[in-house]
Parts: structure tokens; C-alpha cells; sequence
């Protein structure tokens, strides 16, 4: 909470900065617009995004009377950077603690999240352009802005936290919380969708069929107020194709839900974009430098995987949390040419796991080396 406060204050200093305000992308606009109208109890807008954020605006409007994003920005602010913010270095700590069997490695974790702000200054100095990239990642990391992503990652870390109680014990009660969390994320973020998939194949694994069902089962009537609202929604604007059941900002590459091509009913038919959007799409995620890097990263971390062993060591449970977590929260974007275009922004998500499993890297390393000494 510290470093956030200082980031408010001004240090380290960052471009387009004053006062409660950071660098946006302009997707708060969104957020207030859908605010606004939840908060008047009408139905006179589909949500183009998630509505977990709007949900929480409407709230804020309610109670302060804000008529403007500006007015609401520092309350945004405190929820997300310090109570979202302070809590998920507590739960990244007892989340790798549990996951590792390692308290050592549990206090590596959350120290290292809580200066993250920090080190992404300091990662971003050798870049030409530093101080534009500081400017909108490192209030990023710090969830500082007024987009979903800090209270989605929260309640992501939340659901994987008792998903690792889960397959410590048989007790129904963790499938259940970590399916709640998990809807509650996707009311933030949907694009974490995947992070569902993660689940079910841990829960798989212990073959646990009736959990299997409960989970997604849980997870989706979370979801309800969402499709509800949209449905209702669409059917008071005139506009009655519009599809429920997801928010229309979403891109998986193959489709483009803002340009109506794949939400939107004529006819009864369910149109797609073409094929050769979705073969350039391809085509751009394999020539991505991002993409190559990305894949070096994962040969070098499975091959460190395999080096020591830790399948062995943690279990395949254990070890597909610890590996499969990073890249399950940058969720469906990793298929999508939006992650090309700014990856900086939309692997954001991933950190927190990142933590996770350097800490464990940090780990292993200092317990071997104080082997060899003794």
C-alpha cells in the first residue's frame, strides 16, 4: 500500500500523471457510460463490456452523487490499488505458500508483488522510449487505472488459491468458493475464460467427475446478472439478435464482436468474418516478435522444469497450476491479434502468476546452493 501511496503522490514520477489520474487507454468511457445507466435502473444500453466495473460505478454514483469519471477516479482508485491491491499480496503469499509447500517461497512471492510497480519502472529503463512506456504499465501492474483488470486478476488469484485447497482436501466447500470466484473474475474479465479450463483439468485429474460438473456449474450462475441484463437490454433497444451470454468487447482474432460479425443475428444466421481475416490473423501472431519470445520463454521454463524435476517434486497437479496459471490469464487474447498489437498491456494479467513461479525458480535455486556449501 506504500509504494501505491507513493505512486499517488508522484514518485517515481510518470507521464500523464496528476493527482488520482493515470494513463487510460479510454475504456473508462465505456465503464462510466454503463455506470450511469446502472445507476438510473434502466435498460437502455447493451453492455459492450464486462459488468463487474460498471456494476461497482453505479454503486460509487449511487452513493457520492458522481456525474463525471473524474468525480468517481480517486474512490476507483482506493478500491483497486489499495484494498484489491494491499489483499492480493496477502493472497499471492499464502497462494504460493500453499501451492509450493514453501513458506520461504510464499514471502519471496508477495514481497516481490508488492514492489512490482517498482521493477517495472526499472525493467522498462534500457527501452528507448522508457518514460512513454512507464506512462500507462506501471499504474498497470498496480491496477491504478480505471479499467477491470486488478479486480478480475484479484478474484482470479482468489479462485486458484482455493482451487490448490481443493486438491488438498475433498471438502465440497472449496470446489465451490473457487467456482464463485472464478464467475465473479469473469464479471470483470471475461477474456479469462480460460482460466476455467485450468481448472477443470486439475479437478480432472483427481478425478473428481461430480466436482467437474459443480464447478462450471457454479461458475456460470455467477455469470447470470450479466446475461440477464444484456438480454433485457437488447430486447428494450430493438435489437433482440444481440447474444447474451458474453459482452461484445471481446476479440478471439477469428471474430470481431464491435463490428456486429459475430453477436449479431440476420436472419437467423450466425455471420463470421471472412476467412482471410482470420488466415492474417494467424499469419501475424507466428511473424510476432512477441510470439517467438514467448515461445523461447516456455521452452527455457519446461526445460528448468524438467532440469529439477519438479514433477517429482510438486506433482503434476501441483506443477500444472504452477505453469499452466500464467498463461491461462492472459486468456483468450492469446489467439487474438490485440495481443500483438499492445502485448505489454494484455499480458499485464500474467504477472502475478509469474511471481509465483519465479519464486519458486528463486527457491530452488538458494536451496541447492546452500546444499553445495554444506
Amino acid at each position: 500500500m506504500g509504494i501505491v501511496a507513493l505512486l499517488v503522490v508522484g514518485f517515481p514520477q510518470l507521464e500523464s500523471h496528476d493527482g488520482w489520474y493515470f494513463h487510460h487507454g479510454g475504456d473508462q468511457n465505456y465503464y462510466f457510460d454503463f455506470g450511469l445507466v446502472l445507476a438510473e435502473g434502466t435498460y437502455e444500453q447493451y453492455f459492450s463490456v464486462n459488468l463487474g466495473l460498471p456494476a461497482i460505478m453505479a454503486i460509487i454514483i449511487r452513493l457520492f452523487g458522481s456525474s463525471t469519471f473524474t468525480d468517481l477516479l480517486p474512490h476507483i482508485v482506493l478500491l483497486h490499488g489499495f484494498l484489491f491491491g494491499g489483499m492480493s499480496v496477502i493472497v499471492i503469499g499464502k497462494l504460493t505458500a500453499r501451492l509450493l509447500h514453501s513458506e520461504d517461497s510464499g514471502y519471496i512471492a508477495a514481497f516481490m508483488w508488492a514492489i512490482m510497480p517498482w521493477l517495472i519502472w526499472l525493467l522498462i529503463w534500457p527501452h528507448p522510449q522508457a518514460s512513454w512506456m512507464r506512462m500507462p504499465y506501471v499504474p498497470g501492474v498496480a491496477w491504478l487505472q480505471g479499467v477491470p483488470d486488478g479486480p478480475a486478476v484479484f478474484f482470479a488469484l482468489i479462485s486458484i488459491y482455493f482451487l490448490v485447497q481443493c486438491i488438498e482436501s475433498y471438502d465440497i466447500k472449496w470446489v465451490i468458493l473457487s467456482a464463485i470466484a472464478t464467475g465473479i473474475m469473469l464479471m470483470f474479465r471475461v477474456h479469462f475464460v480460460t482460466i476455467i479450463l485450468l481448472s477443470l483439468l486439475v479437478i480432472g485429474m483427481h478425478r473428481r467427475w461430480w466436482d467437474l460438473l459443480l464447478f462450471p456449474t457454479v461458475a456460470a450462475s455467477v455469470y447470470i446478472p450479466q446475461v440477464l441484463y444484456n438480454r433485457l437490454a437488447s430486447l428494450n433497444i430493438g435489437t433482440p439478435g444481440y447474444n447474451p451470454w458474453l459482452p461484445g468487447y471481446l476479440y478471439f482474432g477469428a471474430i470481431d464482436v464491435m463490428a456486429e460479425t459475430a453477436y449479431y443475428y440476420d436472419n437467423s444466421v450466425f455471420n463470421m468474418v471472412s476467412v482471410d481475416h482470420f488466415i492474417n490473423t494467424i499469419q501475424l501472431l507466428l511473424t510476432s516478435n512477441f510470439i517467438l519470445l514467448f515461445g523461447i520463454v516456455c521452452m527455457f521454463v519446461f526445460y528448468v522444469w524438467g532440469f529439477y524435476r519438479t514433477g517429482q517434486l510438486l506433482g503434476w497437479v501441483r506443477s500444472i497450476i504452477l505453469f499452466g496459471a500464467p498463461p491461462a490469464a492472459i486468456g483468450v487474447l492469446s489467439f487474438s491479434s490485440i495481443l500483438v498489437d499492445n502485448a505489454y498491456r494484455f499480458t499485464l494479467p500474467s504477472i502475478p502468476f509469474f511471481v509465483v513461479l519465479v519464486s519458486w525458480g528463486i527457491t530452488v535455486v538458494a536451496r541447492r546452493s546452500c546444499r553445495h556449501i554444506t
